[in-house]
């Protein structure tokens, strides 16, 4: 036994604690990604929620999110918000206000700034332009 088996021995069991780590890292995503999913349908959801149901801290979280998906964990459920907003347009009668409230917004003016830096219009507009195509369709 000596010093070169040890270091080998070291550095496959570092190798193997940080491929099993990525993978517990990229299974905690995975599960994080599916709740934000679906409690987004049945609750207003924010940072400390999430970091609370998986017990783990709201700093690692976030650095989980930036560092496999590039985005932090709030631009990532800010996205998530805003394509449920999408479906409620497209799928439901509720107006934009109401959109607003079931996802989480209280602020109707705020929603409607983060709804217009990600779709580009107003969530009015939008939603203006889903009634013509589906009114259009029908013709």
């Amino acid at each position: 036994y000596n010093v070169q088996t040890a270091v080998d021995k070291g550095s496959h069991l570092i190798a193997d604690y940080e491929v099993t780590n990525h993978n517990t890292d990229q299974g905690l995503l995975l599960q994080v990604a599916e709740k934000v999913k679906e409690t987004l349908e049945t609750e207003t959801l924010e940072l400390d929620d999430i970091s609370n149901k998986f017990f783990i801290s709201k700093n690692y979280l976030c650095i989980l999110f930036k560092k496999n998906l590039g985005i932090t964990c709030s631009h990532y459920i800010t996205k998530e918000k805003m394509k449920y907003a999408e479906k409620l347009m497209r799928t439901t009668r509720l107006t934009c206000y109401q959109i607003s409230n079931a996802v989480g917004y209280k602020d109707y003016f705020y929603f409607s700034r983060v709804f217009k830096k990600v779709f580009g219009c107003s969530p009015k507009e939008y939603q203006m332009r889903i009634w013509r195509e589906t009114y259009e369709k029908t013709d």
